[in-house]
This record gives structure tokens, sequence and C-alpha cells, in this order.
């Protein structure tokens, strides 16, 4: 694996570390500068990839931001004439009961009107059979 900093390094021989954790196997500088680079380059990669997929999702967000608002909108204008509807229909039902309901008063008095004519004519039967 060639790093770029590792490649570049202008010194090569760089002191042996002493550090007692890694014994004579610490890193050269240009070998921590490659691997920080690699790491770098990893990172920006992965920062590359979250921004795509943030940017889908804030594209993704509209678009299901924008159709909820359509959806409601629509839905508010539906319920709304509905409810227009409803109140026509409950207009129409109350003038329809208030029909039937003269209707039924017009039948009782033709009704007690006709008992009152069956009687006259029964109470003239009467007179006529005595004459």
């Amino acid at each position: 694996h060639g790093y770029k900093a590792q490649d570049t390094c202008k010194t090569k021989e760089w002191p042996m570390c002493t550090d007692d954790d890694w014994g004579s196997k610490c890193p050269s500088g240009c070998r921590v500068q490659g691997l920080m680079d690699k790491a770098d380059h990893d990172i920006i990669k992965k920062i590359e990839k979250i921004r795509l997929l943030l940017d889908e999702g804030r594209k993704l967000y509209r678009s299901t931001d924008q159709v909820s608002k359509n959806t409601y909108s629509y839905l508010r204008e539906r319920l709304t004439s509905s409810a227009g509807n409803d109140n026509r229909y409950t207009t129409l039902a109350e003038q329809l009961r208030q029909r039937i309901t003269d209707i039924k008063i017009k039948i009782d008095r033709q009704l007690r009107l006709l008992d009152a004519l069956k009687s006259q004519v029964k109470d003239q039967v009467v007179v006529i059979q005595r004459l």
C-alpha cells in the first residue's frame, strides 16, 4: 500500500522509537503521516456518502412533505364540501319531514270531515226513511 505522505516523504531514515509499548516497531513519521492520510481519505469518503444520503433525505422529505400537504388540502376541501352536502341533506330531510307532518295533519282533517259527512248522510237517510 503506497500512501501519499509515505511516497513523498523526504526523510527515509527516522530514528527508532524507544517507547516501551512499541519497542523497535515504532512507526516513522512518514508512516504515521501515510496512515493519517489514508484515514482522512476514508473519512472524507464516508462524509461524502453521508452528505449524499442527507441530500436524498432532504429531497424525499420535501417530496413527502409536499404530498402530505396536498393530501391534507384535498381532504380538507372534500370534508368541507361534504359538510355542505350533509347540511343540504339535513335541510332536505327536515323539509320532507315537515311536509309529511303537514300531509298527516291534512289527512286527519279530511278523515274527520269524512266522518262528519258520513254522520250527516246517516242522519239524512234516517230522516228519509221516516218520511
